[in-house]
């Protein structure tokens, strides 16, 4: 079937097939297209308590950031994993790799408690029943047996001949995510939409 044929069908979709189309729009980055299929959707009425908008907002930040930690947490393992396969003694390359990454994970913690704070939102509260939550412990334990120091970080990328610039902070951490929610949250409250 032809785009313009398609087109004139759109307001007769399913809603599998409209979503099905919507997702493939958006995979291949036919904004206009994905826009049409929106647009075109027949609108269903809910309900929903006012609390709605600040919980997605929230969810949203909370799984991107909890993806984020499990990429760091990869990161530390693989590069200790390489550690002990490669490196030659204390300060080696991978075991300096590592105890970066492990403060990056720990400054990913730790931001996410400060932003939870901040939006008065308890951090525990959804998280603790989300899958994984083992994993992250584990990492997080063993890096925090490291101690590093985002000075130190900051060498180590220095002395590698990286870019030397700030590292990343748990109040740096907050401040991004409180940054991300509040942009969701105006999102999801009516802005831009």
């Amino acid at each position: 079937m032809t785009a313009d044929r398609l087109a004139r069908r759109y307001a007769v979709l399913r809603p599998d097939e409209r979503l099905a189309l919507m997702l493939a729009a958006s995979g291949r980055g036919d904004d206009a297209e994905h826009e049409r299929l929106v647009a075109t959707a027949p609108r269903v009425p809910v309900v929903v308590p006012d609390t709605f908008p600040r919980y997605m907002a929230f969810r949203e930040v909370l799984d991107r950031h909890r993806a984020e930690r499990f990429e760091l947490t990869a990161r530390f393992f693989q590069t200790k994993r390489l550690e002990e396969d490669y490196d030659e003694g204390p300060g080696g390359r991978m075991g300096n790799v590592a105890r970066a990454f492990g403060y990056l994970l720990l400054a990913a913690r730790d931001g996410w408690t400060t932003f939870s704070e901040r939006a008065m939102l308890p951090c525990g509260g959804l998280e603790v029943a989300l899958v994984g939550g083992d994993v992250l412990r584990i990492a997080e334990d063993e890096a925090e047996r490291d101690e590093v120091t985002a000075d130190e970080v900051a060498g180590i990328i220095a002395a590698r001949g990286g870019p030397v610039g700030q590292v990343r902070t748990a109040s740096s951490v907050a401040e991004e995510l409180g940054e991300v929610f509040a942009a969701r949250l105006g999102w999801w409250e009516g802005e831009g939409r």
